[in-house]
């Protein structure tokens, strides 16, 4: 057997236990169950977002291609308009 069927065999029944994880929490706790899925699902993706070695993907794009390089300057710094060189417009400095 290759490598790559091994692991798509060990991810498949990770999926599988996964799968089978969600049956019976909804089976138990009916509605509330996929509620409690859906802040599982929440926390953890927010936890992997506010992992300390990798920046905010609101600090990684200023909302267009070009990506913001930030250094360590003051919070101040980094919430200026000026460092996506990108000019504030009136429809900007009206929601100022």
């Amino acid at each position: 057997m290759s490598a790559r069927s091994i692991l798509i065999a060990i991810a498949l029944s990770a999926w599988l236990l996964a799968s089978v994880v969600a049956f019976f929490i909804v089976a138990y706790m009916s509605f509330f169950g996929v509620a409690f899925i859906g802040l599982v699902i929440c926390y953890v993706s927010a936890q992997f977002e506010l992992d300390g070695d990798r920046p905010a993907s609101s600090a990684r794009s200023c909302g267009r291609s070009k990506t913001c390089r930030l250094s360590n300057a003051s919070p101040s710094a980094m919430n200026s308009r000026s460092r996506c060189n990108r000019p504030a417009s009136s429809s900007s400095l009206a929601l100022a």
